[in-house]
């Protein structure tokens, strides 16, 4: 994106997936909403640009439930409750401390396979 003035085409064609990702959350911080679901809303974002868009949510939706939906571990250890889903049901909900802290859960498996400590 080069500018305010920037052309968008049918479908954000010219933009790329993490400037129509950014763009989503933009809309969503113009109407405050008490329910906010993304959904891999920050994958094609590089990792400066998901810890300040990360910020951003929690500065803007204190007030709300906010649902993120994610393949990264690193992103969901700054959220309040973690709701863990396996073949679409879910099968965990907790803190992350909670939920790091037993051995047995999905998400401590997620966390030995991917080395990121809590």
């Amino acid at each position: 994106m080069e500018s305010l003035d920037a052309e968008l085409w049918d479908n954000g064609e010219n933009w790329s997936m993490g400037e129509r990702q950014m763009l989503c959350l933009a809309r969503a911080l113009l109407k405050p909403s008490r329910v906010v679901i993304l959904d891999e809303s920050f994958s094609s974002v590089d990792q400066t640009a998901e810890e300040k868009l990360v910020e951003i949510l929690n500065d803007n939706f204190l007030h709300s439930t906010v649902f993120l939906i994610t393949h990264r571990l690193d992103q969901v250890l700054q959220f309040d409750k973690i709701m863990v889903m396996q073949q679409g049901a879910l099968v965990e909900y907790g803190t992350a401390a909670e939920l790091a802290a037993n051995s047995d859960s999905v998400f401590y498996e997620f966390l030995e396979t991917t080395l990121l400590t809590f």
